[in-house]
């Protein structure tokens, strides 16, 4: 299955999109690849726990079911 993420900053259009085959393993690797975007693009964000950023990423993941 495809997921896909859309930086939810505002004004910012960074979107990921990773191919796997469980949800935890794609929210991982959404949150590895955004994390270097968030350290360049958005340095002056305040730190997050780890918790409050699945959080995000998994209330913003869109999955896509390959047929």
């Amino acid at each position: 299955m495809q997921y896909s993420f859309t930086c939810p900053t505002r004004g910012c259009n960074f979107s990921v999109r990773v191919d796997t085959q469980s949800d935890d393993w794609a929210v991982e690797k959404i949150i590895e690849v955004s994390s270097v975007h968030d350290k360049q693009a958005h340095p002056n964000l305040p730190s997050m726990t780890v918790q409050q950023i699945r959080n995000i990423v998994f209330s913003d993941v869109k999955e896509r079911v390959r047929i």
